[in-house]
């Protein structure tokens, strides 16, 4: 995840699980507008400023399609944030460090009677692109400037939060709150961010789609410009190249890509229960018998 950043990061998210249980006015519809976030007795963090106002926080949705066939919608919530560390209670003459990042937060809406096939789920799977600046404490030693799996756990590709931030739950949720230290230098972080259905007893990945989000921070003047969510669109080779390369049985536990749509289903319709279609054909049968005579005489006529 992200070095001096990952350990924050893990704070933050620690943090908003206790901010967000409070009353308060959302940033939009999935992201919090609450300024501040603790951690008790850890070190806490602190969101000084939305790049947007709450009721104008940037959206992201587009119709999820698989084999040429939409299966339902994500529904995203991005914006940009400055903020600052603030120390633990033990070291009150700690200076504070400031900090910039982006927060995303959403998800994928499954359609009406859209099933999922025997065998598989669906998750959120991200993986941090080649060229961020700062690659950041991960457990499979990524360099600066290389990607790899936004992940700690080496068995699983599985983004770690598959929930939003705030509101009602997506079918599939996620949320992520990166962030860098502008002291540190201008930088760049960007990440693909891939829908995708695991079979976790054969450990095989099949990606539905992705889109690619991130931020850029600038050490003078400090500050966070916006990349934001972008290209819903089938995953790019990039995106397998890091799963494939990262999960070979060797860092971690080998999982296999299965990306050819046309080749390996992941969704299928679901039949309604006989007692929905009976109420269906009942709801049908009064709208039928007021057809026109005319329209049925010209049926029998063909």
């Amino acid at each position: 995840m992200r070095s001096m950043q990952w350990i924050s990061r893990s704070l933050l998210m620690y943090a908003l699980a206790f901010v967000t249980s409070a009353a308060r006015a959302d940033h939009g519809t999935y992201l919090p507008s609450a300024s501040f976030f603790t951690g008790g007795t850890t070190p806490t963090a602190r969101i000084d400023s939305w790049g947007f106002t709450d009721a104008t926080t940037p959206v992201f949705n587009a119709n999820v399609v698989y084999n040429g066939v939409t299966e339902g919608t994500i529904n995203f919530n991005y914006d940009t944030f400055t903020g600052t560390t603030l120390p633990p209670a033990t070291f009150p003459a700690t200076p504070a460090v400031s900090l910039a990042g982006a927060g995303l937060s959403g998800g994928f809406n499954i359609g009406q009677n859209v099933g999922v096939i025997a065998g598989f789920s669906l998750a959120w799977v991200q993986v941090v692109l080649p060229g961020t600046t700062i690659a950041g404490q991960n457990a499979w030693n990524a360099a600066n400037g290389s990607g790899f799996p936004d992940t700690q756990d080496t068995t699983s590709p599985i983004y770690p939060f598959q929930t939003v931030a705030v509101g009602a739950n997506p079918t599939v949720g996620f949320v992520d709150f990166p962030f860098r230290y502008p002291s540190q230098g201008n930088q760049t972080w960007r990440a693909e961010l891939g829908l995708v259905a695991l079979n976790n007893s054969t450990h095989q990945i099949r990606p539905v789609e992705s889109f690619i989000w991130g931020f850029d921070v600038t050490k003078s003047p400090e500050g966070v410009s916006m990349s934001p969510p972008q290209q819903w669109s089938p995953v790019n080779d990039t995106f397998d190249n890091i799963l494939i390369t990262s999960f070979n049985g060797t860092k971690g536990t080998l999982w296999t890509m299965q990306d050819v749509p046309s080749v390996y289903p992941i969704f299928t319709m679901i039949t309604p229960e006989p007692g929905c279609l009976n109420i269906l054909l009942l709801t049908a049968l009064p709208v039928l018998s007021r057809r026109p005579r005319r329209g049925a005489a010209l049926a029998v006529a063909t």
